[in-house]
């Protein structure tokens, strides 16, 4: 085989696994978001900014390359880098013009912000059991369900999520 066809099957070969992870991970990478956004067309530019990175360092995937785990860390920073760049800016959002002062708006905008930071610091399934919790609504059984966890599991996520964010608001 030619060198130029090694070329092309290695690519060939790079953009099947990243098509799969593409169509595996999207759809809940963009869920993921949007609980923290509130946002879906934010969150989509969020993982598709993901998938960008995966794809321009996909020389860093190899067998051993846990790549839900990364997208999932890269969505997230995204999510708190796009907050902290919102915060600075949050006085002429229109959402917030109305009805609250520039006052009430930095603190809700402070607020939000170490809200999303004590999420972020948090073990990566208790944030998403406790988003699928307080942000999407489910119940302990449909979470233990979509994830494959106990229902104990889930209520112990759950507490302690909000034993955290309880001890935060202690400190503020």
């Amino acid at each position: 085989m030619s060198n130029e066809g090694k070329k092309n099957n290695v690519l060939s070969e790079e953009t099947t696994v990243f098509s799969s992870y593409f169509n595996a991970w999207y759809p809940s990478l963009v869920r993921f978001a949007e609980m923290m956004l509130r946002d879906k067309g934010k969150a989509e530019d969020i993982v598709q900014d993901a998938f960008m990175k995966l794809w321009d360092r996909r020389d860093i995937i190899t067998p051993d390359f846990n790549a839900r785990n990364w997208l999932y860390l890269v969505v997230r920073n995204g999510v708190l880098d796009y907050f902290r760049k919102s915060s600075r800016t949050m006085e002429g959002n229109a959402d917030m013009a109305d009805g609250f002062t520039p006052e009430e708006k930095a603190h809700f905008t402070d607020m939000r912000f170490k809200l999303m930071r004590i999420m972020a610091a948090m073990p990566p399934q208790r944030r998403q059991v406790f988003m699928l919790n307080r942000f999407s609504g489910l119940s302990n059984i449909e979470i233990a369900n979509r994830l494959g966890l106990s229902i104990r599991t889930v209520e112990r996520h759950v507490s302690l999520a909000l034993a955290e964010i309880r001890e935060w608001k202690k400190k503020y």
